[in-house]
């Protein structure tokens, strides 16, 4: 009982932003410049629109009933499927009384009714799924544009740090190096990227790299940091 309580205050506080909003009272407006030449045969329409409804083959009330699947779509495409199925609901409760009540051919004027109130449904879920979809493209190429602006501002400071630094793999494999790891060792980037950690370090320093490993792979802790010797590339020594 509570849930649907609280379902119907936030159906109400949708609708009351809903009104809020400009869209909503243009969509209003929209309505009723349809609904009023619907219900009056003395209305007349511009000539270029009975030039259109002549070429289309249809008679004015048909016509009028393509026109509603406008609001319906606006209002999916403004405020989502909801939107546009409030709005189909209030265009069906708008043309069935002359289909029903007026219409000389009442089975067709229920046909097109019901087709109107089916396809302004079905044309508001796929525009709002493809906007849906544009949003998601767009957020991801503004996710992809700050990962890019990231991975450059941290490789400066990679590249520009003081201290040397290298990666490599479990296997020892250097995979990149910044200017002070090239400093420290003597070698380029180029031959750094080629070569295994072992030329730089003595049995007891290797041993030691592996007991490190295994305490980081086995999440045991390890005192940081801790100091390792290397051999440059003119046999002597560095920290």
């Amino acid at each position: 009982m509570r849930g649907k309580v609280l379902a119907w205050y936030s159906l109400i506080d949708w609708l009351k932003s809903i009104i809020r909003r400009p869209g909503f009272w243009l969509i209003l407006l929209i309505l009723i410049l349809i609904t009023l030449p619907h219900y009056s045969d003395r209305f007349e329409h511009l000539p270029i629109v009975t030039s259109l409804i002549s070429s289309l083959d249809l008679n004015r009330h048909a016509f009028e009933r393509i026109m509603f699947l406008g609001p319906i779509v606006w209002a999916g495409f403004i405020f989502g499927w909801r939107g546009a199925f409030i709005t189909s609901l209030a265009v069906l409760g708008v043309m069935l009384p002359r289909a029903i009540f007026i219409s000389p051919q009442p089975r067709d004027a229920l046909f097109e009714t019901s087709a109107v109130f089916i396809l302004g449904n079905v044309l508001s879920i796929s525009f709002h799924g493809l906007r849906k979809a544009r949003e998601r493209r767009f957020q991801l190429e503004e996710t992809q544009q700050e990962l890019r602006a990231s991975e450059e501002k941290y490789r400066q400071l990679f590249e520009n740090a003081h201290d040397a630094i290298w990666l490599h793999d479990l296997e020892g494999n250097i995979i990149d190096t910044n200017r002070a790891g090239k400093a420290l060792t003597g070698y380029s980037a180029e031959e750094l990227l080629t070569m295994n950690v072992k030329v730089f370090l003595s049995e007891e320093s290797f041993e030691l790299a592996n007991q490190i490993r295994r305490k980081i792979l086995n999440n045991e802790s390890v005192k940081q940091p801790y100091e390792q010797r290397i051999f440059r590339r003119d046999g002597s020594e560095a920290v």
